[in-house]
């Protein structure tokens, strides 16, 4: 596997690659403890506001739940990251990535809480965009 993740690295980390560097960065962004907070705080406070408590408790456990969740996942999968020849220093486990741990829940948590909410073709509509990415 370190094979496959020296490929992606060099495609899409290594500074001076290009946009895909800089989209890549984008999306990840939703994953970081700052962007969760602005996302699942709000919502949070929402969802006590409306004295929905079983949604306020999964978007509060949930949130808080990722990081060391993910955290016992690198300890388990113990794969590092890869050597990118003093190019950019890295230190730690590399799998699985806590940006897209982070992000993957924020999104989970955000279809769980507003897919009552969506109508027919809204819910098929995201069904479509899961599946063709």
């Amino acid at each position: 596997m370190i094979g496959v993740d020296l490929a992606v690295s060099d495609a899409m980390v290594v500074p001076g690659r290009g946009i895909g560097v800089d989209i890549l960065g984008v999306l990840t962004a939703a994953g970081l403890p700052m962007a969760r907070l602005l996302v699942l705080g709000p919502l949070s406070v929402w969802l006590a506001w409306r004295q929905s408590w079983r949604l306020f408790w999964l978007v509060v456990i949930g949130g808080l739940l990722v990081g060391p969740l993910n955290h016992v996942l690198k300890v388990i999968f113990d794969r590092p990251r890869p050597d990118y020849n003093g190019t950019i220093e890295m230190y730690g486990l590399s799998y699985p990535s806590g940006h897209s741990a982070g992000a993957a829940a924020v999104a989970t948590i955000l279809l769980v809480v507003f897919w009552p909410l969506l109508t027919r073709a809204g819910r098929l509509r995201l069904v479509v965009l899961a599946i063709v990415g």
